[in-house]
Protein backbone atom coordinates (compact mmCIF):
# COMPACT_ATOMS: atom_id res chain seq x y z
CA UNK A 1 0.00 0.00 0.00
CA UNK A 2 2.81 2.48 0.49
CA UNK A 3 3.27 3.08 -3.35
CA UNK A 4 -0.06 3.28 -3.98
CA UNK A 5 0.18 7.01 -3.32
CA UNK A 6 2.78 8.19 -5.34
CA UNK A 7 1.86 8.44 -8.74
CA UNK A 8 4.35 11.09 -9.89
CA UNK A 9 2.52 13.57 -12.51
CA UNK A 10 2.97 12.97 -16.16
CA UNK A 11 4.79 15.51 -18.60
CA UNK A 12 1.51 18.13 -19.09
CA UNK A 13 -1.08 18.89 -16.41
CA UNK A 14 -3.90 21.08 -17.82
CA UNK A 15 -5.49 23.61 -15.50
CA UNK A 16 -9.14 25.31 -16.44
CA UNK A 17 -10.57 27.63 -15.13
CA UNK A 18 -13.01 30.67 -15.64
CA UNK A 19 -11.92 33.87 -17.49
CA UNK A 20 -12.12 36.04 -14.64
CA UNK A 21 -9.83 38.15 -12.49
CA UNK A 22 -8.09 35.28 -11.22
CA UNK A 23 -7.59 34.30 -14.31
CA UNK A 24 -5.80 37.08 -15.39
CA UNK A 25 -3.86 37.71 -12.46
CA UNK A 26 -2.41 33.89 -13.03
CA UNK A 27 -0.97 34.99 -16.44
CA UNK A 28 0.00 38.94 -15.04
CA UNK A 29 0.95 38.49 -11.64
CA UNK A 30 2.26 34.26 -11.92
CA UNK A 31 -0.07 33.41 -9.49
CA UNK A 32 -2.73 30.20 -9.04
CA UNK A 33 -5.36 29.11 -6.28
CA UNK A 34 -4.30 26.34 -3.88
CA UNK A 35 -7.89 25.61 -2.24
CA UNK A 36 -9.48 25.06 1.16
CA UNK A 37 -10.40 21.61 1.50
CA UNK A 38 -13.04 21.98 3.88
CA UNK A 39 -14.84 24.09 0.38
CA UNK A 40 -14.41 21.81 -2.30
CA UNK A 41 -17.94 21.12 -4.61
CA UNK A 42 -17.37 16.66 -3.50
CA UNK A 43 -18.44 16.64 0.21
CA UNK A 44 -17.03 13.14 0.28
CA UNK A 45 -13.50 14.31 -0.84
CA UNK A 46 -10.49 14.17 1.67
CA UNK A 47 -13.43 12.96 4.75
CA UNK A 48 -12.65 10.00 5.79
CA UNK A 49 -15.38 7.53 7.17
CA UNK A 50 -15.89 7.50 11.24
CA UNK A 51 -15.77 4.19 12.81
CA UNK A 52 -16.64 4.77 16.37
CA UNK A 53 -13.62 5.27 18.65
CA UNK A 54 -13.67 3.42 22.27
CA UNK A 55 -13.09 5.29 25.58
CA UNK A 56 -10.04 2.77 25.99
CA UNK A 57 -8.47 4.22 22.57
CA UNK A 58 -9.23 7.65 23.86
CA UNK A 59 -7.25 6.84 27.26
CA UNK A 60 -4.09 6.01 25.16
CA UNK A 61 -3.22 9.77 23.71
CA UNK A 62 -2.99 12.97 25.76
CA UNK A 63 -4.93 14.36 23.19
CA UNK A 64 -7.89 11.98 24.02
CA UNK A 65 -7.40 12.33 27.64
CA UNK A 66 -7.82 15.93 27.55
CA UNK A 67 -10.59 15.28 25.64
CA UNK A 68 -12.77 13.34 28.20
CA UNK A 69 -12.01 15.03 31.02
CA UNK A 70 -13.40 18.29 29.52
CA UNK A 71 -16.30 16.41 28.25
CA UNK A 72 -17.23 15.00 32.15
CA UNK A 73 -16.16 17.96 33.74
CA UNK A 74 -18.56 20.40 31.43
CA UNK A 75 -21.53 17.29 31.47
CA UNK A 76 -20.88 16.96 35.16
CA UNK A 77 -20.71 12.67 34.17
CA UNK A 78 -20.26 10.76 37.40
CA UNK A 79 -18.99 7.10 37.62
CA UNK A 80 -22.46 5.01 37.34
CA UNK A 81 -23.66 7.13 34.40
CA UNK A 82 -20.34 7.36 32.36
CA UNK A 83 -20.50 3.39 32.50
CA UNK A 84 -24.30 2.91 31.47
CA UNK A 85 -23.99 5.14 28.84
CA UNK A 86 -20.17 4.67 27.59
CA UNK A 87 -21.95 4.11 23.64
CA UNK A 88 -22.98 7.29 23.78
CA UNK A 89 -20.24 9.21 25.19
CA UNK A 90 -18.01 7.18 22.43
CA UNK A 91 -20.02 8.46 19.68
CA UNK A 92 -19.88 11.99 21.27
CA UNK A 93 -16.23 11.56 21.66
CA UNK A 94 -15.81 10.57 18.09
CA UNK A 95 -17.62 12.96 16.44
CA UNK A 96 -16.03 15.76 18.66
CA UNK A 97 -12.33 14.14 18.12
CA UNK A 98 -13.36 13.70 14.04
CA UNK A 99 -13.73 17.53 13.76
CA UNK A 100 -10.65 18.96 16.11
CA UNK A 101 -8.25 16.42 14.27
CA UNK A 102 -9.73 17.21 10.43
CA UNK A 103 -10.31 20.38 11.07
CA UNK A 104 -7.05 21.74 12.42
CA UNK A 105 -5.14 19.56 9.13
CA UNK A 106 -7.33 20.94 6.13
CA UNK A 107 -7.05 24.49 7.55
CA UNK A 108 -3.40 23.74 7.70
CA UNK A 109 -2.99 22.78 3.90
CA UNK A 110 -3.72 24.05 -0.05
CA UNK A 111 -4.27 21.92 -2.28
CA UNK A 112 -3.99 22.80 -6.37
CA UNK A 113 -5.91 20.76 -8.60
CA UNK A 114 -4.05 19.72 -12.02
CA UNK A 115 -5.82 17.55 -14.38
CA UNK A 116 -4.40 14.74 -17.00
CA UNK A 117 -6.79 15.38 -19.57
CA UNK A 118 -6.75 17.78 -22.04
CA UNK A 119 -9.57 19.38 -24.32
CA UNK A 120 -12.30 16.99 -21.75
CA UNK A 121 -14.97 18.48 -22.60
CA UNK A 122 -16.49 17.70 -19.10
CA UNK A 123 -13.73 19.72 -17.82
CA UNK A 124 -14.91 22.45 -19.97
CA UNK A 125 -18.24 22.39 -19.15
CA UNK A 126 -17.58 22.32 -15.30
CA UNK A 127 -14.50 24.27 -14.93
CA UNK A 128 -13.91 26.58 -18.18
CA UNK A 129 -17.61 28.62 -17.71
CA UNK A 130 -19.30 26.18 -20.18
CA UNK A 131 -16.24 26.74 -22.55
CA UNK A 132 -15.89 30.50 -22.45
CA UNK A 133 -13.01 30.05 -19.95
CA UNK A 134 -9.12 28.81 -20.44
CA UNK A 135 -6.91 25.60 -20.13
CA UNK A 136 -3.70 26.31 -18.62
CA UNK A 137 -0.96 23.54 -20.22
CA UNK A 138 1.56 22.98 -17.59
CA UNK A 139 4.98 21.26 -17.68
CA UNK A 140 4.91 20.29 -13.70
CA UNK A 141 8.51 19.22 -12.32
CA UNK A 142 8.49 15.56 -12.30
CA UNK A 143 10.56 14.49 -9.98
CA UNK A 144 10.24 14.03 -6.44
CA UNK A 145 14.16 14.68 -5.82
CA UNK A 146 14.79 18.37 -6.33
CA UNK A 147 17.58 20.31 -6.61
CA UNK A 148 18.17 21.27 -3.02
CA UNK A 149 19.78 17.72 -2.46
CA UNK A 150 18.37 15.20 0.76
CA UNK A 151 15.80 16.18 2.10
CA UNK A 152 16.62 16.85 6.34
CA UNK A 153 15.06 19.03 9.04
CA UNK A 154 16.84 21.73 7.60
CA UNK A 155 15.75 22.39 4.33
CA UNK A 156 12.52 20.18 4.52
CA UNK A 157 9.93 23.78 4.47
CA UNK A 158 12.58 24.86 1.55
CA UNK A 159 12.01 21.91 0.25
CA UNK A 160 8.23 21.24 -0.19
CA UNK A 161 7.90 25.40 -0.75
CA UNK A 162 9.99 24.41 -4.00
CA UNK A 163 7.71 21.92 -5.10
CA UNK A 164 4.59 23.80 -4.81
CA UNK A 165 6.12 26.35 -6.66
CA UNK A 166 7.38 24.14 -9.62
CA UNK A 167 3.91 22.11 -9.50
CA UNK A 168 4.73 18.88 -8.13
CA UNK A 169 2.27 16.95 -7.76
CA UNK A 170 0.74 13.20 -7.33
CA UNK A 171 -1.98 11.27 -8.71
CA UNK A 172 -5.96 10.62 -7.26
CA UNK A 173 -6.45 7.15 -6.46
CA UNK A 174 -10.50 6.45 -7.80
CA UNK A 175 -11.80 4.44 -5.68
CA UNK A 176 -15.63 3.24 -4.30
CA UNK A 177 -14.36 2.89 -0.20
CA UNK A 178 -13.60 5.66 1.48
CA UNK A 179 -10.66 6.04 3.70
CA UNK A 180 -11.21 5.35 7.19
CA UNK A 181 -10.20 7.85 10.27
CA UNK A 182 -7.89 6.10 12.39
CA UNK A 183 -7.22 6.84 15.75
CA UNK A 184 -4.66 7.23 16.75
CA UNK A 185 -2.60 7.78 13.85
CA UNK A 186 0.48 4.99 13.29
CA UNK A 187 1.58 6.14 9.69
CA UNK A 188 0.89 9.89 9.21
CA UNK A 189 2.09 10.00 6.16
CA UNK A 190 0.91 7.19 4.21
CA UNK A 191 -2.89 8.29 6.23
CA UNK A 192 -2.56 11.56 4.92
CA UNK A 193 -1.85 10.79 1.53
CA UNK A 194 -4.73 8.48 1.45
CA UNK A 195 -7.17 11.70 2.67
CA UNK A 196 -5.74 13.67 0.01
CA UNK A 197 -5.48 11.79 -2.80
CA UNK A 198 -8.55 9.09 -2.55
CA UNK A 199 -11.89 10.18 -4.57
CA UNK A 200 -15.02 8.11 -5.51
CA UNK A 201 -14.58 7.03 -9.09
CA UNK A 202 -17.51 8.93 -10.78
CA UNK A 203 -14.80 11.63 -10.80
CA UNK A 204 -12.53 9.26 -12.24
CA UNK A 205 -13.05 11.19 -15.65
CA UNK A 206 -11.17 14.58 -14.09
CA UNK A 207 -7.49 12.30 -14.21
CA UNK A 208 -6.74 14.48 -10.89
CA UNK A 209 -2.99 15.60 -9.90
CA UNK A 210 -2.78 17.21 -6.75
CA UNK A 211 -0.20 19.61 -5.68
CA UNK A 212 -0.02 20.70 -1.88
CA UNK A 213 0.92 23.66 0.21
CA UNK A 214 1.79 23.40 4.42
CA UNK A 215 1.73 26.74 4.13
CA UNK A 216 -2.84 26.72 4.19
CA UNK A 217 -5.03 27.62 1.38
CA UNK A 218 -5.04 30.88 -0.72
CA UNK A 219 -3.35 32.59 -3.78
CA UNK A 220 0.55 32.32 -4.35
CA UNK A 221 3.19 32.61 -6.90
CA UNK A 222 4.52 29.71 -8.79
CA UNK A 223 7.51 29.48 -11.65
CA UNK A 224 5.26 30.78 -14.22
CA UNK A 225 8.58 31.33 -16.29
CA UNK A 226 9.34 27.69 -16.41
CA UNK A 227 5.94 25.78 -15.80
CA UNK A 228 3.75 27.44 -17.99
CA UNK A 229 3.39 26.48 -21.89
CA UNK A 230 0.48 27.72 -23.46
CA UNK A 231 -3.16 29.00 -23.13
CA UNK A 232 -6.05 26.96 -24.96
CA UNK A 233 -9.17 29.50 -24.77
CA UNK A 234 -12.46 28.08 -24.71
CA UNK A 235 -14.61 27.29 -28.22
CA UNK A 236 -17.42 29.86 -26.72
CA UNK A 237 -15.03 32.50 -25.60
CA UNK A 238 -15.50 35.90 -27.13
CA UNK A 239 -13.64 37.60 -29.45
CA UNK A 240 -13.27 40.47 -27.04
CA UNK A 241 -12.23 37.98 -23.81
CA UNK A 242 -9.85 36.04 -26.52
CA UNK A 243 -7.83 39.43 -27.50
CA UNK A 244 -8.08 40.59 -23.98
CA UNK A 245 -5.93 37.14 -22.92
CA UNK A 246 -3.88 37.07 -26.45
CA UNK A 247 -2.59 40.98 -25.42
CA UNK A 248 -2.40 39.92 -21.46
CA UNK A 249 -0.31 37.21 -22.50
CA UNK A 250 1.71 39.55 -24.83
CA UNK A 251 2.98 41.56 -22.12
CA UNK A 252 3.78 38.80 -19.45
CA UNK A 253 6.19 37.38 -22.03
CA UNK A 254 7.90 40.82 -22.35
CA UNK A 255 7.92 41.42 -19.07
CA UNK A 256 9.41 37.75 -17.38
CA UNK A 257 11.15 36.61 -21.06
CA UNK A 258 8.66 34.00 -21.49
CA UNK A 259 7.41 32.47 -24.52
CA UNK A 260 3.73 31.36 -23.59
CA UNK A 261 1.25 30.97 -26.43
CA UNK A 262 -2.05 31.47 -26.73
CA UNK A 263 -4.43 29.32 -28.64
CA UNK A 264 -7.97 29.17 -29.57
CA UNK A 265 -10.28 26.09 -29.15
CA UNK A 266 -12.76 24.66 -32.28
CA UNK A 267 -14.52 22.52 -32.71
CA UNK A 268 -14.49 18.83 -35.00
CA UNK A 269 -16.99 18.17 -37.58
CA UNK A 270 -17.70 14.41 -37.07
CA UNK A 271 -17.18 13.76 -33.24
CA UNK A 272 -18.07 15.06 -29.81
CA UNK A 273 -14.53 16.75 -29.86
CA UNK A 274 -12.67 20.00 -29.35
CA UNK A 275 -8.84 20.54 -30.60
CA UNK A 276 -6.42 23.39 -30.60
CA UNK A 277 -5.20 24.53 -34.52
CA UNK A 278 -1.64 25.01 -34.62
CA UNK A 279 -1.11 22.94 -31.41
CA UNK A 280 1.93 20.41 -31.82
CA UNK A 281 -0.33 17.94 -29.58
CA UNK A 282 -3.79 19.12 -29.26
CA UNK A 283 -3.95 20.57 -32.79
CA UNK A 284 -4.92 17.44 -34.47
CA UNK A 285 -8.57 17.71 -35.84
CA UNK A 286 -10.32 14.55 -35.80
Amino acid sequence: MGSRFLQDPPEFLYKYMPWNEGAKKTISEGTLLWSDPRRWNDPFDSLPYQPLITIEALRGTDEGRELIRKYRAKNRIRGAEWVRHKRVHERWLSNALYENVLMDEYASRGILSLSAAPMNLLMWSHYADHHRGIMLELSPHRDPRVPHGVVSEDNQDEIILWSAENLYSQGVVYCDDRPEFRYPVVDGDEYKNSLYFTKSTHWSYEQEFRSIRLSGPGVFPYAQRDRLISIICGLRMSDEAFRECVDAVYTRNKDIGSSIRVFKAEETTARYAVYAPGHLRLGLKT
